[in-house]
């Protein structure tokens, strides 16, 4: 089973990135831009895993978050990363101290349980679209988007399942892991 541990956002804060992302698609020649439903901020990239492994990344999610009391995240950087069939664009989080500990805690206690996890620091980012071309003078993230910062209070991290249905890719909570 393929999993992942996340940030996941309320319907509405999804609304307000959503059209950040159609209008990404507007300047866009081609790309693969992030469903309404799927938009989330990975904490951990746990990949296949064997069912019996479930029950342990649960207890570590739950170990992980148990002294850490709900906090504000600040949604307001947008970039991209390069790559040789296009871009991939994002939206970022500011430095989160609270954010930055979960994921901590999170890789020590899942190393220590026998997980292989990332080497490379980590960096929170929401992606919104994969392998885009941007049209002609639509170059500039920054000034073409140029929207709000989005605030919310996080008080919980989930366990997300990951798979191919109809060719879509779908996302689904197995369990969650709330704040003191």
């Amino acid at each position: 089973m393929r999993l992942f541990i996340a940030v996941n956002f309320s319907e509405e804060i999804k609304d307000e990135l959503f059209h950040i992302s159609d209008k990404l698609k507007r300047f866009s020649e081609r790309g693969s831009f992030s469903l309404k439903d799927n938009i989330h901020l990975t904490v951990i990239f746990l990949g296949e895993v064997e069912n019996s492994k479930i029950e342990t990344i649960k207890i570590s999610m739950d170990d992980s978050v148990k002294n850490i009391s709900s906090f504000p995240i600040i949604i307001e950087d947008i970039g991209n990363f390069e790559r040789n069939d296009g871009l991939i664009l994002w939206v970022g989080i500011n430095d989160n101290e609270n954010l930055n500990l979960i994921h901590k805690n999170l890789s020590k206690n899942l190393s220590d349980k026998g997980f292989e996890m990332e080497k490379r620091r980590y960096s929170p980012h929401l992606t919104l679209g994969r392998r885009v071309v941007f049209k002609k003078n639509s170059n500039d993230l920054k000034k073409t988007l140029n929207f709000p910062p989005i605030k919310f209070t996080l008080n919980h991290i989930d366990l997300m399942k990951s798979e191919r249905i109809n060719n879509r890719m779908v996302y689904t909570n197995i369990h969650s892991s709330f704040f003191k």
